[in-house]
C-alpha cells in the first residue's frame, strides 16, 4: 500500500501568492508569460499564486527583477510577529544544514538578495 503524505505550506506562502499575482496583474503580464521568463509551466505559476507551492528563492530573485519590485513587495501585509521571526527562521534553518557546499550556496543566494 503506498500512502499519501499531505505537502504542509505554511500560511505565509498564501499570502505571497497574493502579493505575487497582484504584482504581476499590476505590471500586466500573464501567467504564461511569467512562466516562459521562469522557464516553469503556467500550472506551477497558478500553484505559486494560490500559495500550494512555496516560491522558492530563486525565482523570488528572479521575479523581483521581471517585475521591478523590492522583496518586500512579495511579503507585504505580512504580520509584524511573521515577518520579524522570518529571517530568524531562516538563519536557524540554514545554521542546521550539515553540507557545507549547500550552506554555501545558499548564502550566496541570500547575498543577492540582500542587495
Amino acid at each position: 500500500m503506498i500512502l499519501k503524505t499531505s505537502k504542509r505550506v505554511p500560511p505565509e506562502a498564501r499570502l505571497i501568492g497574493q502579493n505575487f499575482r497582484s504584482l504581476r496583474e499590476q505590471a500586466g503580464l500573464t501567467q504564461k508569460e511569467i512562466a516562459r521568463k521562469l522557464g516553469v509551466s503556467f500550472q506551477q505559476i497558478q500553484k505559486y499564486e494560490r500559495g500550494e507551492n512555496r516560491l522558492p528563492v530563486d525565482r523570488l530573485h528572479a521575479l523581483k527583477n521581471i517585475l521591478g519590485v523590492s522583496y518586500q513587495a512579495f511579503f507585504k501585509g505580512m504580520d509584524k510577529e511573521i515577518a520579524d521571526s522570518w529571517p530568524e527562521k531562516l538563519c536557524q534553518r540554514l545554521s542546521d544544514i550539515e553540507n557545507p557546499v549547500l550552506q554555501n550556496k545558499i548564502e550566496r543566494v541570500i547575498a543577492i538578495m540582500a542587495e
